[in-house]
């Protein structure tokens, strides 16, 4: 089957036109559009791809086409994955780059072009869903891009970040408010979701006494766990013994509903 046949074959038993030449623009492989940008009248990149999925000559050939008419996308990427490999072995850790990584690297746009910031993970991320190694490893033969591929290819990806803790001295400070509201004035009981409270010093210290939707607060505090980032940012005893009183308080108790007359 030749380069032209296998563009203008039959998907999902329709006729899908097209032609190597102006109908597809192979230029922009490697970009966020994708391997086969199509211009009015043309085959559509998912459908090439849903075809080359199935019919393992139709992939062959696609790979040939990208092999003979994209040499320089060839060199890039080859020069790319070598970059990327020396990357994650000498800064990552052995690890592959998540995202929002970046990095200065050099010689990224052109050999020997200058360091520049590269969005590394959303780079890797695309080069591995467009499984672009694979058509990568059909088109060289070079020992250090293949070695580089199959390098990359066994690393796991950078473990996440906790999360920082960016609020850790407000919410030190509604905790004790909320501690103190807790003991003089609701019996030891915390919040429900529809209690309210004039609480002082609550949205900076010193403030004026302002009504605060307590129960809102509380439920969001325990339900997004933030006791527990808090507990491991701050090393207070008050604000710790605060954390562990909350804790160990039952909910108030439901308020009977006044019965409705007739």
């Amino acid at each position: 089957m030749g380069v032209v046949e296998l563009l203008t074959r039959s998907t999902r038993g329709r006729c899908v036109p097209g032609t190597p030449g102006p109908g597809i623009d192979v230029s922009v492989f490697g970009r966020r559009r994708g391997f086969w940008t199509c211009t009015r009248g043309g085959a559509s990149r998912s459908e090439l791809e849903e075809c080359a999925s199935q019919d393992a000559a139709l992939k062959r050939d696609l790979d040939e086409l990208f092999a003979r008419t994209l040499p320089h996308q060839v060199e890039t990427l080859s020069r790319r994955v070598i970059i990327m490999q020396r990357h994650v072995e000498s800064a990552c850790g052995g690890y592959v780059p998540r995202r929002p990584d970046a990095a200065e690297l050099a010689g990224w746009s052109e050999e020997g072009a200058p360091p520049e910031k590269v969005q590394v993970a959303n780079w890797y991320r695309d080069f591995v869903r467009r499984k672009i190694g694979d058509r990568l490893r059909a088109a060289v033969t070079e020992p250090a891009v293949l070695a580089a591929l199959n390098y990359l290819e066994q690393q796991p990806p950078r473990p996440r970040r906790p999360r920082r803790f960016t609020d850790a001295e407000q919410t030190s400070r509604r905790v004790l408010i909320m501690q103190r509201h807790v003991e003089s004035a609701c019996g030891g009981y915390v919040p429900r979701a529809n209690d309210t409270a004039k609480l002082a010093g609550w949205s900076e210290e010193g403030a004026r006494p302002q009504k605060v939707l307590v129960g809102f607060w509380y439920r969001d505090f325990v339900r997004r766990k933030i006791g527990d980032r808090l507990r491991a940012a701050v090393t207070e005893p008050a604000v710790l013994a605060a954390l562990n009183y909350l804790e160990q308080q039952p909910p108030r108790p439901e308020r009977h509903r006044r019965a409705r007359l007739a």
